[in-house]
């Protein structure tokens, strides 16, 4: 989960979960859910508190990941409205694993 809120220097703690929808039908469809979740010293606003974004995002064979935050916590909000981020689609994140990507088997498979 993306934040401009700041930097510790003490302890940081995070937990990120991933999952299909529920349903077999469901389970095959690109479509799943998120949650991201996080703690550290001295937190945006100086106390200890949660910051959390939930939502669904794509997945394209874990090779592109687009994650669509529904929910968000105060502390975020807050955050990205002092950074000039009130739009929606400025809060969209995405994720490009090249490790998928072999180069060597898209050359043999150019056909010239």
């Amino acid at each position: 989960m993306w934040s401009a809120l700041g930097q510790t220097n003490s302890w940081i703690a995070s937990i990120n979960l991933r999952s299909p929808l529920p349903g077999k039908t469901l389970e095959k469809l690109p479509i799943k859910l998120y949650a991201s979740m996080g703690t550290y010293d001295k937190l945006y606003g100086g106390g200890k508190s949660v910051a959390f974004e939930v939502g669904p995002y794509l997945s394209f064979g874990r090779f592109i990941e687009i994650y669509f935050p529904a929910f968000t916590s105060k502390v975020f909000r807050e955050g990205a409205s002092l950074n000039g981020i009130d739009k929606y689609y400025e809060r969209i994140r995405f994720t490009i694993n090249f490790n998928m990507v072999k180069p060597f088997e898209l050359i043999k498979n150019i056909n010239f």
